[in-house]
């Protein structure tokens, strides 16, 4: 048979469930769930555009027409498992405000995309969705509320995200290995980052946390070894192990109010965290591995008010991209080299006094002996 007509009342197509039939036209008035490949290899239902769509739902897009940039009909409400697939020559695509959800790994061997417009209305994003990816930048619509883990992982090309208003929770490695990453936006709303959600973020400076956001998960941040300040917001409760792990230019935090713990290894081998801003109640103590080592490499931990920090706050100075700061006695540290060269000639002095190096500060660079 090449035609189906499925009785009212009949609302789900279960998976698999006309895997590589011959049905070249499919009517199902009360159908609103199709299961994952339902109607794999199904050549046959292609329509003139290309695409299979099935009860408002976008079962895939013909590959064969290498298309360059596709606009998703309007209308469609859900985008399945696989609908772009194996399209090398992809690079935009657009959804329009009737999706209302992405399914697990929509785009998959598609190398090239660059570009992807999400409009409002989107709620739902799937597991691996747009993983490995060309995406340079993402801006999520304020209608999004759940993103399943992995959904841009490995996305090398991405530089700037910037999350809606609704999403409550950053899933597991949904960024992680987005090397080129270099600015976040997050808005109110934010509840928690899961775990290693931008594990080896290798370009990202810096960050700036919402009010609201309550636990940073374990390793979300490890690994992003560019990272130099980072000041927690008040209402922030628990920051879990291994969770600014790696973080290498790390070199001043802020702990405020509301912070209950952090778990072990949370700061481990974050050599130049020599400030600690501590205007939570957790008792930190310079050299002690407690509190997921956070003071362990501390040369000053101060709550942020004392004379002669910076704008009431640091006593880190940062010239011509070397950071220093002294200790209560006055006396100066080199603590870490933030540029980019690979050989470098040191300061002979910062503000006219002596310094001290400490021993990663020059970590990856060669001195000149100039």
């Amino acid at each position: 048979f090449n035609r189906i007509v499925l009785p009212d009342g009949i609302t789900t197509i279960g998976e698999w469930a006309f895997y590589s039939s011959q049905l070249e036209e499919v009517v199902a008035p009360s159908v609103t769930s199709i299961g994952d490949r339902a109607f794999d290899q199904c050549y046959k239902l292609y329509d003139e555009n290309g695409y299979i769509i099935i009860a408002d739902q976008l079962i895939s897009y013909k590959a064969e027409l290498k298309t360059e940039h596709i606009v998703v009909p309007d209308g469609v409400k859900a985008i399945k498992l696989f609908a772009f697939s194996h399209n090398e020559k992809l690079t935009s695509l657009t959804i329009p405000g009737s999706v209302k959800e992405l399914g697990d790994q929509v785009v998959i061997s598609c190398p090239n995309l660059t570009v992807l417009n999400l409009s409002e209305g989107l709620v739902k994003i799937g597991k691996n969705a747009f993983s490995g990816t060309k995406i340079e930048s993402l801006v999520l619509p304020d209608s999004l509320t759940d993103m399943g883990e992995y959904a841009f992982a490995g996305c090398r090309e991405l530089t700037s995200v910037v999350f809606g208003k609704w999403l409550q929770n950053i899933p597991v490695c949904a960024f992680s290995g987005c090397s080129a990453l270099e600015s976040v936006t997050f808005k109110n709303g934010l509840y928690s980052i899961g775990d290693a959600a931008f594990t080896e973020c290798s370009s990202l400076k810096a960050i700036s946390f919402p009010e609201g956001l309550v636990e940073i998960g374990n390793g979300a941040f490890s690994g992003c070894n560019k990272l130099r300040t980072v000041a927690f917001p008040l209402s922030l409760k628990k920051i879990e192990q291994n969770a600014f792990r790696y973080c290498y230019d790390l070199y001043s935090v802020t702990l405020r109010g509301n912070l209950e713990s952090i778990s072990g290894y949370a700061f481990e081998d974050c050599y130049s965290l020599v400030e600690v801003i501590n205007k939570s109640s957790l008792d930190i103590t310079a050299g002690s591995i407690t509190h997921g080592g956070v003071g362990y490499y501390a040369i000053r931990i101060h709550r942020g008010d004392s004379q002669g920090a910076v704008a009431g706050e640091s006593y880190i100075r940062v010239s011509n991209s070397f950071a220093f700061i002294s200790d209560a006695n006055g006396k100066w540290y080199l603590v870490r080299y933030l540029g980019g060269l690979s050989t470098v000639t040191l300061p002979r002095s910062i503000e006219g006094n002596s310094y001290e190096v400490l021993p990663h500060a020059l970590d990856g660079v060669e001195v000149s002996n100039g």
